[in-house]
C-alpha cells in the first residue's frame, strides 16, 4: 500500500491545523536561519536515497565500574588536547566555581524540580548541561551507583563536550520563557543554540575511533552505538526537512494544500507510514524546530569535523578549537567557515561525502565482527 494515499484522507481541520503550524515554523525558520534555502538543500541530500545501516539486535553489553568511566573519558580528553582535558578535569572534580558536574544515580531522584542556589535544576532524567546568569551544570543521570554501560560513557563524553563552545552568560534554552518567538529564543547566542550538538556529536566520534583502541567494550558495542547516533540524526534531518519544505510551499501558494503534501512527499521519497505520522507531528510540535535543528545539523556537519581529525590529529584539533571559539562568541558564520561550509553545492557535497564515510566505516566494522 501507497501510505501517500492517506493523504486524502486528512479532514479539513487537519489542514487548517497543519497551515497553523506552518505560519509558526515559517516565523522560526526566518528568525533562526542565516541561509535556510541552503540548510534545507543539504539536509534533502542528507536524507536522499540513503539506506541505513541496520542495528544488531539490542545487546546486554559490558559494564564497567564508574570510577574506570570517569578515568576513561578523562584519558580520552588528555589524549587528545592538554587544554581541553584541563577544563574536563576542574569541571568534574568540582574545581570550577560556576560550571557543575552532577553525577547521580537516577533511580533514587525523588524531585527532578529541585533547583540549586543558582537557579539551575539539580537533577536531569536524561544527560543534559545548562546555563543561566553566568553559572552552569552537567547532569549525568546513571543506572547504578558503581557501574557505567557505554551508553552511559557516550553521554558523559557528550555533555562534557557542550562545555568547551558553552558561555555560561548566555543561558540556555531551556529557561527563556517566550517559545512563541523565536527571535527572544535565539537573542543571546544563537550560533551555539544552533550548533551546540554539533560540537558534542563531533567529539563522540572521535571518542569511537578512541575507543577502538582503548576499551574494554567488543566492537560490536561501539557500533551500535555509532549506528544509533547515524540513524538519529538521519530522522531528526527529516523531520527538520519536512518542516522547512512544507514552509517554503506555505509561502509560495498562501496555503497547503493535500496536492502540495503530496508532492512534497512524492518528491523526496517520503512515502512512508513513519512520515504521515511527522505530519500529525508538526501540528503538535510547531515550536521545536530550534531544537530540531540541532540535531539535525550535527548528523550533517559533525561527520567533516572528524574526518579533519583523522586526515590529521594535530591539525584536526586545531580546526575544533578554532570552531569552538567562534561557536563561544557567537560568530556563527566563521564558525563554519573553519570547515568551509557555506551551505554552497562545492561543501554541500562534501559534507554528504563525508556522512557516506561514516557510514561506511560502519558497514565495514559489520563486516569485521559478528
Amino acid at each position: 500500500m501507497e501510505y501517500i494515499n492517506i493523504v486524502d484522507t486528512l479532514d479539513d481541520r487537519f489542514m487548517e491545523k497543519f497551515n497553523d503550524a506552518l505560519d509558526i515554523i515559517i516565523k522560526q525558520r526566518d528568525a533562526i536561519f542565516v541561509n535556510a534555502d541552503g540548510i534545507q538543500e543539504a539536509l534533502k541530500q542528507f536524507i536522499l536515497g540513503r539506506k541505513l545501516v541496520d542495528y544488531n539486535k539490542r545487546m546486554v553489553g559490558n559494564y564497567i565500574k564508574r570510577e574506570d568511566m570517569i578515568k576513561n573519558m578523562l584519558k580520552f580528553y588528555e589524549s587528545i588536547d592538554k587544554e581541553l582535558y584541563q577544563k574536563t578535569i576542574k569541571v568534574v572534580l568540582g574545581q570550577n566555581d560556576r560550571i557543575k558536574a552532577q553525577i547521580y544515580n537516577k533511580r533514587k531522584v525523588k524531585d527532578y524540580s529541585e533547583t540549586d542556589e543558582n537557579g539551575l535544576p539539580k537533577y536531569d532524567i536524561k544527560g543534559s548541561t545548562d546555563a543561566l546568569y553566568g553559572n552552569a551544570a552537567v547532569h549525568i543521570p546513571l543506572e547504578s551507583d558503581e557501574y557505567c554501560s557505554l551508553d552511559e560513557v557516550y553521554m558523559i563524553v557528550h555533555e562534557i563536550a557542550h562545555l568547551f563552545d558553552l558561555n555560561p552568560e548566555a543561558t540556555t534554552a531551556r529557561f527563556r520563557k517566550t517559545p512563541d518567538s523565536a527571535e527572544v529564543y535565539f537573542k543571546r547566542n544563537f550560533t551555539r543554540d544552533l550548533l551546540a550538538e554539533t560540537t558534542a556529536v563531533a567529539f563522540e566520534g572521535i571518542f569511537t575511533d578512541y575507543l577502538r583502541e582503548n576499551t574494554p567494550y567488543s566492537r560490536s558495542e561501539i557500533e551500535n552505538n555509532e549506528i544509533n547516533r547515524i540513524r538519529f540524526s538521519f530522522f531528526s534531518a527529516q523531520y527538520v526537512f519536512l518542516k522547512l519544505a512544507f514552509a517554503k510551499e506555505k509561502e509560495k501558494n498562501q496555503k497547503v494544500t493535500k496536492d502540495d503534501i503530496k508532492k512534497v512527499l512524492k518528491e523526496n521519497g517520503m512515502d512512508s507510514q513513519n512520515t504521515i505520522n511527522r505530519l500529525k507531528a508538526i501540528i503538535n510540535h510547531p515550536y521545536e524546530l530550534p531544537i530540531e535543528i540541532r540535531y539535525a545539523l550535527a548528523g550533517l556537519i559533525a561527520p567533516t569535523m572528524v574526518e579533519e581529525y583523522r586526515k590529521n590529529k594535530k591539525h584536526g584539533i586545531k580546526l575544533i578549537k578554532q570552531y569552538i571559539q567562534c561557536v563561544w562568541s557567537n560568530n556563527i558564520k566563521d564558525a563554519l567557515g573553519v570547515y568551509k561550509i557555506y551551505w554552497d553545492k562545492r561543501s554541500i557535497k562534501r559534507m554528504i561525502a563525508n556522512v557516506k564515510k561514516q557510514e561506511d566505516r560502519v558497514r565495514q566494522d559489520d563486516k569485521g565482527e559478528k
